[in-house]
């Protein structure tokens, strides 16, 4: 089973673990190739995520003669869904699902195996931790709670037009409220991790005591502070995602 990566880190990530979670559903081999550009998984965890063992180097069943083997497109029925692609009849030695398998259900399976093979490198674990280090000591006996506020590119995307119905609208401060109130019922320190923190810093529920809005840092440095967290409040985008999944506690997504 073949996925050629596109995208940026969260869509890799989905992509990634979607497949391997396809390939020991059906049986198969997972391999993966693509380019290795900006933020991608071997940016930030130890090992690679290309190629596979063993894995073949085969065409499109439509450049081949019949019987060979050939690899052939799988396509997912939409995005951000699960769909029971028809692999288990297929009579194809690779399989390739494009898409960005956007649904935790094609991996939930895995999902330890998943978990022990996305560690983080030295240096972006270290960068992480020291981050979180003084917040730790100065609070004592806290949770803290990673709060992802994605805007840059998105307060710019027509899809968040007054008026629209996409996945891709940004949530109001009423959301972030709520989320807080909630995990407040904990005694919580909340660590907000954003691509604008001027702007958030001039949001009333961001100037609480239990909040702290950590200055600008680079994607990897970003992801890895919220992963570290204790628990999550995530916006929009599969960045926020993958980051809330792997604190492994309570998180409130969009």
């Amino acid at each position: 089973m073949h996925t050629t990566y596109h995208g940026r880190l969260g869509n890799r990530l989905f992509q990634w673990a979607s497949t391997l979670g396809l390939a020991a559903r059906h049986n198969a081999t997972a391999c993966f190739g693509g380019v290795r550009t900006g933020t991608n998984p071997e940016t930030l965890f130890v090992g690679s995520f290309y190629g596979g063992p063993g894995c073949p180097s085969l065409r499109p069943c439509a450049m081949v003669t019949k019987g060979k083997r050939c690899w052939r497109l799988f396509a997912e029925q939409g995005s951000n869904r699960h769909d029971e692609l028809p692999l288990d009849s297929s009579p194809y030695t690779g399989i390739v699902p494009p898409g960005f398998l956007q649904s935790f259900r094609y991996f939930e399976r895995i999902t330890p195996l998943l978990r022990k093979r996305l560690r983080f490198k030295d240096k972006i674990q270290d960068a992480a931790s020291q981050a979180l280090y003084r917040l730790r000591k100065e609070r004592g006996q806290v949770s803290l709670v990673g709060v992802h506020v994605r805007r840059g590119d998105k307060t710019r995307d027509v899809s968040n037009a007054p008026g629209s119905r996409t996945i891709l609208v940004m949530p109001s401060s009423a959301y972030f409220q709520e989320a807080m109130s909630w995990h407040r019922q904990r005694n919580v320190h909340f660590v907000v991790v954003s691509d604008d923190p001027s702007w958030c810093k001039e949001q009333s529920m961001f100037q609480a005591r239990d909040v702290t809005v950590l200055e600008y840092r680079p994607a990897a440095e970003a992801f890895a502070v919220l992963a570290n967290c204790d628990h999550a409040i995530i916006s929009i985008g599969t960045f926020g995602w993958w980051a809330g999944w792997l604190t492994g506690g309570a998180v409130t997504y969009f």
